[in-house]
């Protein structure tokens, strides 16, 4: 079979499997660049591909790409190839032969309280845009959801009776949030002042939360683009200032405020606790001060008997 038409078959099962149009888009870019690499090596079908093939593809990546990265291709690839092989369309599973790139684990980042404040009291709150890009940072810092998680908002995502934001996730996951008070009051102001401004400016209305000034869907570029202007703005340096950042932040802070891990798993959308316990680096000093607070000796609420 032609390279080409096994990738046609493995996406068609991929749609069947109601797969994200964003997951649809790196397999088939992820493929792309893999059958380069074969065709470099003179491999026109499926059948002929070998570990060494693959091997030599995962060579070429890790020279242009992070070793994360690299992961997430070779994560790709392996579920072409079970595909190819439960589908009997290659007699063995050549990919399972094959090591799996190891992943750089690196210290992620977070904001510090002196960071955030200086962030949240930044913005010009005295017109709408300014009040909307303030209510933004209220929310990736209240929430800890992505950046296209906020841009997939709709007003109906925010349910006032219960207190609970609606996310929709990566690939289309469902989960609730709790709507803290404070975050409500935020939402509740912006939304009376953005239903003046779309009726001052007779514009459409849209059922999306965060707008543009015309009143459309806000692009993720824009989004990215807020945060990133207040960063440079405020002259915030050793930490990047991106919505990215605001959900490492509220991980940390939730943990160091005694939330539980598996509580923040199930609000960050994690799948896996293992991907959870990355967002929470805590410094020296941070250790500290959870010692002070939690150190069964030295607290007195708790005693030993």
């Amino acid at each position: 079979m032609l390279l080409s038409e096994s990738k046609k078959r493995f996406l068609r099962r991929c749609i069947a499997l109601n797969l994200a149009e964003g997951t649809l888009q790196k397999y088939d870019k992820t493929l792309n660049r893999f059958f380069v690499t074969c065709l470099d090596r003179n491999v026109q079908n499926v059948e002929e591909i070998t570990s060494d093939d693959i091997r030599e593809h995962l060579a070429r990546l890790s020279k242009a790409v992070s070793p994360n990265t690299l992961k997430v291709y070779f994560d790709t690839l392996k579920s072409y190839f079970h595909y190819l092989y439960r589908d009997k369309i290659i007699p063995e599973n050549i990919i399972d032969v094959v090591e799996a790139p190891k992943m750089e684990r690196k210290e992620i980042p977070a904001f510090n309280r002196f960071e955030v404040e200086t962030i949240l009291n930044a913005f010009d709150k005295g017109t709408f845009l300014g009040f909307r890009n303030y209510t933004i940072a209220c929310i990736f810092f209240a929430t800890g959801i992505r950046r296209e998680e906020l841009s997939k908002l709709y007003i109906s995502s925010i349910n006032l009776d219960v207190n609970i934001i609606k996310i929709v996730g990566k690939g289309r996951k469902h989960r609730d949030i709790p709507l803290s008070q404070t975050l409500r009051k935020v939402i509740l102001k912006y939304l009376k002042r953005r239903t003046e401004y779309v009726a001052e400016n007779k514009l459409f209305k849209s059922p999306y939360l965060i707008i543009n000034k015309d009143g459309e869907k806000l692009s993720l570029s824009t989004i990215s683009g807020i945060i990133n202007k207040i960063g440079k703005d405020e002259n915030i340096t050793g930490v990047r200032v991106s919505p990215h950042t605001f959900r490492h932040t509220f991980a940390k802070f939730f943990l160091l405020n005694g939330g539980d891990l598996f509580s923040l798993q199930k609000m960050l959308g994690h799948s896996d606790i293992e991907m959870t316990k990355r967002y929470v680096e805590l410094n020296t000093v941070e250790l500290k001060v959870q010692n002070d607070k939690f150190n069964p000796f030295d607290n007195v609420s708790w005693k030993y008997y």
